[in-house]
C-alpha cells in the first residue's frame, strides 16, 4: 500500500470506485458503509480509504490534508468495528504514513468470498445494512443487487433458471437451424453440430431435465423461443425499433412517429432488427477498385450497428418488464436496454466484461454474434474512427437500471456549430478544447472517458483540459470521482442565438473564420472550412499527423450555397482575380499554366468535351471528369486539374481529398501528401475498361 501514490491519485482523479477520502475525526457509520461496499461489490476486488483528508469544494485544491491526531486509537477503532459490526468479521490491511508532515492512515479492504456475501451491518440486517460501491459513492443494496449477490454465491445466473411450466415445444426449430448454420460458418467441425436438437440444446444449457421431463431454461426461451410463447410469457421483454423525426423524443406530437415491435427468439430477431436499422441509414456511393458495378455502403459501419444491437440484447436485464429499444433520430441512433453496466465504470480500453446473462452470451459468442473478451466497445470506437465519424457515447444509470449507447450519424460541424463556437473566441481555445465543446453541444454533458476516446489522449491529459475549461468559466462540474461530468456554464448559450444564426457567412468573416491565422487565434483550429482547401497550409493540413491533431479527420465545415456561384465564370473581374486570363492561369504569381497545352495531353474526345465545359457542374460530374482526366496512366497536379476544369485550386481540392478517401484517386507521392510535386492518378482495377473512351 503506497499512501503517497494514493494521495497523488486523489488530487488528479479525485475519489473513484476504488479510492475514498475520509477526515478521520471519528470512526462512524460512513467509514463502515464504505468498508461494507468494498467487500460486497462483485468483481471490484476491494478498495482503499485514506483517513486524515477533508473535502472542500470551495477551495481550488478540493482535498485538504488534516491528518489524524491519535493514529493508534483510530487504527484500533477500525479493527475493532470491522470485527464486531458486521455479520462476519472483516480483517482490513491498515497502514500509516506521513504526507507534508501530517499523519495519514491508509486502509485496504479486499472483496469477500462470494460464499460469504452479502456482508452487512448486523444490527440493520441485509435489506438495510448491505452496501455496494457505485462510482465514488456507497449505495444501499437494492433487491436486484442482493439477488445478483446471491446468484453469484450459488454460481447460478438468472438465464440458467428452468421454466418448469413450459415444455421444449415452445422452442422454434427454425431458430435452432439458424444457430447450426452460423456455428458451421465459424467452425464446421464443432462437436455440438453432430448432436440431435435435444442433445444440442442440453449442451447449450437451453433446456434442462427436471423429474425426468425436459423443460426450457430462460436462455433457451430468449434465444430460440417462438413468437406466441414470448408474447404470452414475456410480453414486455420485446424489442422495439422506433423512427423519430427530429432530435427530441416527442411521440405525442409527431405524426411520423413509427414503431416496429418484435418479440421472438434472438436467432430470428437479430437479423430482422439489424436489417430494419440498416435500411434507414443513409448510404454513400463510390466507384469500385475492380469490376464495373459501383459500390454503395452505409455511412455508419454495419459492424458498429451489430455490436451495439447485440450488446443491448445480450446484457439487458431480462427480469425487468421493459423493452429493449433502438430509437433512430435525425442525428443519432440510441440503443436503450434495461440493465445498467455491471462494470463499476466504463473503460472501453479495458479487456474483459462482467456478464449478466453468461449462458446467452456464450451461445452468441459461439456464432460470432458477440465477443466474450469485452472488446465490443473498442471495436465500435475503431470502426467509427475509420469511417471518420464521431465515436459512440455510453451511459449507464444504476438508479434507473438502464444502459444507453448512442451512435451519431454525422461528423460535420455545420454553420450553426461554427457560429456557436464564436462565443468562446476570447479564450484562445486549443483544438482539443474545441472538440470537447462540440461534443458537449451534441450531448448536453461530457465525461472524461467520452472525451479522451474522441481526442485520443490519456486520462490525466483529459483531466487537465476539463479542469482548464472549468477554471476559465466555460464548464461547470458536477458529481465526484468516476461519476464526474461537466455541463456548459449558464453564462454561455447551448445554441447559437438568433442574431448570430441570422448573420450571413460573409458577415461571419469579420470574426476571421476564413483566415487560418485568425482561426488559430480564435481557438477554432479544429474546424476546417473546405472552401479554403490547400490554402490552409499554415495549419499544416497537408501533414497527416497534423490533420489528425487539428481535427480534420473528425470535424469538417461544409460551406452552404451554390458551388457554381463560387466560380464566377461569367464575371471577367472574378476571372482576373482567380488568375484565369485567356487560356493561361497564373499560379503563385510566378508559374504560368497554359490550358491548351494541358488539354492536348488528353484523348481527343475528352479534349473536345472539356473545351466547352459548362459553368455549372454538380459533385458527380466534377468527380467523373477528374477520374477520366487522370486515367490511363496520366498524372496531374491540383493546379493543373484546376486549370483544365476552369476552377480554382482551393475549390477543387475538397473533391480530390474526398476521392482519395473513396478510393478513386491516389497520390503519386503518398509518403509526403503536402509535397509541391504531388500529382494524382485514377485507380483503375485490372480488367476494368475505361467506358469514357466509347
Amino acid at each position: 500500500m503506497n499512501i503517497q501514490k494514493m494521495w497523488a491519485q486523489l488530487q488528479t482523479l479525485e475519489e473513484h470506485t476504488c479510492l475514498e477520502a475520509k477526515p478521520g475525526h471519528t470512526i462512524g457509520p460512513s467509514i463502515m458503509e464504505t468498508i461494507c461496499a468494498y467487500s460486497n461489490t462483485i468483481g471490484l476486488g476491494g478498495g482503499y480509504i485514506l483517513i486524515g483528508i477533508s473535502e472542500n469544494n470551495t477551495k481550488p485544491r478540493k482535498y485538504t490534508l488534516t491528518g489524524v491526531k491519535d493514529s493508534e486509537k483510530i487504527q484500533n477503532e477500525i479493527a475493532s468495528q470491522c470485527r464486531t459490526k458486521f455479520n462476519i468479521p472483516i480483517r482490513p490491511e491498515i497502514k500509516t504514513g506521513s504526507i507534508e508532515g501530517k499523519t495519514v492512515i491508509g486502509v485496504y479492504v479486499s472483496e469477500v468470498d462470494p460464499g460469504q456475501k452479502p456482508l452487512y451491518i448486523e444490527n440493520l440486517g441485509p435489506t438495510k445494512g448491505a452496501f455496494i460501491r457505485v462510482g465514488p459513492s456507497d449505495q444501499k443494496c437494492t433487491g436486484e443487487d442482493l439477488s445478483a449477490i446471491y446468484q453469484a454465491r450459488s454460481n447460478k445466473s438468472f438465464d440458467s433458471l428452468v421454466l418448469e411450466n413450459l415444455s421444449i415445444d415452445v422452442l422454434n426449430p427454425l431458430a435452432i437451424d439458424e444457430y447450426r448454420r452460423l456455428r458451421r460458418l465459424v467452425d464446421s467441425s464443432a462437436a455440438e453440430l453432430k448432436l440431435d436438437d435435444e442433445k444440442l440444446l442440453l449442451s447449450l444449457k437451453c433446456i434442462s431435465e427436471v423429474k425426468g421431463e425436459l423443460h426450457p431454461t430462460v436462455t433457451g426461451v430468449f434465444l430460440f423461443g417462438k413468437r406466441d410463447v414470448l408474447h404470452s410469457e414475456y410480453p414486455m421483454q420485446r424489442f422495439d425499433y422506433i423512427r423519430m423525426p427530429g432530435t427530441q423524443w416527442n411521440p405525442g406530437l409527431s405524426k411520423a412517429y413509427y414503431t416496429l415491435e418484435m418479440n421472438e427468439g434472438l436467432f430470428t430477431l437479430l437479423p430482422r432488427a439489424e436489417s430494419a436499422i440498416m435500411d434507414d441509414i443513409p448510404r454513400t456511393i463510390t466507384l469500385p477498385r475492380s469490376g464495373l458495378i459501383r459500390d454503395d455502403y452505409p455511412i455508419i459501419p454495419a459492424l458498429v450497428i451489430r455490436e451495439a444491437l447485440v450488446n443491448a440484447v445480450m446484457h439487458r436485464d431480462y427480469r425487468t418488464n421493459s423493452p429493449t429499444q433502438v430509437i433512430r433520430y435525425s442525428d443519432r441512433i440510441e440503443f436503450r436496454n434495461p440493465g445498467h453496466s455491471l462494470k463499476p465504470y466504463l473503460e472501453s480500453g479495458t479487456p474483459g466484461s462482467l456478464l449478466r446473462n453468461p449462458n446467452i452470451a456464450n451461445v452468441l459468442h459461439d456464432t460470432k454474434y458477440a465477443e466474450n473478451k469485452g472488446t465490443g466497445i473498442s471495436i465500435m470506437f475503431d470502426e467509427m474512427r475509420k469511417a471518420n465519424l464521431q465515436v459512440p457515447t455510453f451511459e449507464s444509470n444504476r438508479d434507473t437500471n438502464t444502459f444507453v449507447a448512442t451512435v451519431f450519424v454525422h461528423n460535420l460541424a455545420n454553420g450553426e456549430d461554427i457560429t456557436w463556437l464564436t462565443q468562446f473566441k476570447e479564450h484562445n481555445l486549443t483544438n482539443h478544447e474545441v472538440r470537447v465543446l462540440l461534443l458537449l453541444k451534441e450531448s448536453g454533458k461530457v465525461k472524461n472517458a467520452d472525451c479522451r476516446e474522441i481526442i485520443q489522449i490519456d486520462q490525466l491529459g483529459m483531466s487537465y483540459i476539463l479542469q482548464h475549461l472549468k477554471s476559465i468559466g466555460i464548464l461547470d462540474k458536477h458529481g465526484g470521482g468516476a461519476g464526474v461530468y461537466y455541463t456548459l456554464n449558464q453564462n454561455y448559450q447551448m445554441k447559437a442565438s438568433r442574431d448570430v444564426k441570422e448573420q450571413s457567412l460573409d458577415e461571419t468573416n469579420e470574426l476571421g473564420l476564413n483566415n487560418p491565422k485568425n482561426k488559430t487565434k480564435s481557438g477554432l483550429t479544429g474546424i476546417i472550412d473546405e472552401k479554403q482547401g490547400n490554402e490552409s497550409d499554415e495549419l499544416g493540413l497537408n501533414n497527416p499527423k497534423n490533420k489528425s491533431e487539428l481535427g480534420l479527420t473528425g470535424i469538417t465545415y461544409k460551406r452552404p450555397g451554390n458551388e457554381s456561384d463560387e466560380l464566377g465564370l461569367t464575371n471577367t473581374k472574378n476571372n482576373s482575380k482567380s488568375g484565369l486570363i485567356g487560356n493561361t492561369v497564373m499560379v503563385n504569381n510566378d508559374v504560368a499554366l497554359n490550358r491548351t497545352d494541358l488539354l492536348i495531353q488528353l484523348p481527343e474526345h475528352l479534349h473536345r468535351e472539356l473545351e466547352i465545359i459548362p459553368g455549372r457542374l454538380n459533385k458527380e460530374e466534377i468527380s467523373n471528369y477528374i477520374i477520366r482526366i487522370c486515367s490511363e496512366g496520366r498524372e496531374f497536379s491540383p493546379n493543373q486539374l484546376a486549370v483544365i476544369l476552369c476552377r480554382r485550386r482551393d475549390w477543387i481540392m475538397p473533391y480530390i481529398q474526398q476521392m482519395i478517401v473513396d478510393g478513386n484517386l491516389e497520390p503519386t507521392i503518398p509518403e509526403n501528401p503536402g509535397s509541391r510535386k504531388q500529382k494524382y492518378r485514377s485507380i483503375r482495377a485490372k480488367g476494368q475498361s475505361d467506358l469514357g473512351q466509347f
